[in-house]
């Protein structure tokens, strides 16, 4: 049967390195001189206290920095993970986006959805077939008053149309064209907004 003192040297001998140091510097006070004598043989057999503490020091150091890299790995996954999370519900948007623009308006259906406003085009047209009306029918009047006895106030009236008639007229298909151009400018502006 082992003696107390050959039982004592086995449990010291199966302390760490980190519990061997802590009994010969912090808890000596703790253990008997024959306990304390034996700890520090045993960390001479080691390499000595400075070589344990050495050795202790780079273990930690190693299990710290490995610590940090699987920290700083997690912290890229989440980011990745987060990324494409964030990818993902961007295409959806769009995606949405885009299904309801195809199905609100198709292609070559912006004419009878009326999305596309062709009025402004029509107005000039109309505008100028107008303006040639109002002229030939001022120029008609002049002619015509030209022609009778006392015919002046045929002559000042195709004068007047021909003047405050094609203003008046310009006027008009203006008011059209900028009604239209404010529907435009209310539809850019919703895009813009949807956008964002």
């Amino acid at each position: 049967m082992p003696s107390d003192k050959t039982k004592m040297v086995k449990r010291i001998e199966n302390l760490s390195d980190e519990e061997l140091i802590e009994m010969i510097e912090v808890k000596f006070k703790d253990y008997t001189e024959e306990a304390i004598q034996i700890a520090r043989k045993v960390a001479e057999d080691r390499g000595g206290i400075t070589n344990i503490k050495e050795k202790s020091r780079k273990i930690k150091d190693k299990e710290l920095e490995e610590q940090k890299k699987e920290e700083e790995r997690q912290i890229k996954e989440t980011e990745l993970a987060f990324k494409k999370e964030v990818k993902k519900h961007k295409e959806g948007i769009h995606k949405k986006q885009k299904e309801r623009v195809t199905t609100d308006h198709p292609e070559g259906m912006g004419y009878f959805s009326f999305r596309k406003m062709v009025s402004t085009h029509l107005i000039k047209v109309i505008y100028i077939l107008g303006l040639i009306a109002i002229t030939i029918g001022g120029i008609g009047m002049i002619v015509a008053g030209a022609d009778q006895y006392n015919g002046e106030v045929f002559v000042l009236g195709g004068i007047a149309l021909l003047i405050i008639g094609n203003l008046l007229w310009r006027i008009l298909c203006e008011g059209w064209i900028l009604l239209f151009s404010i529907h435009d400018i209310l539809g850019s502006i919703e895009k813009e907004i949807k956008k964002k």
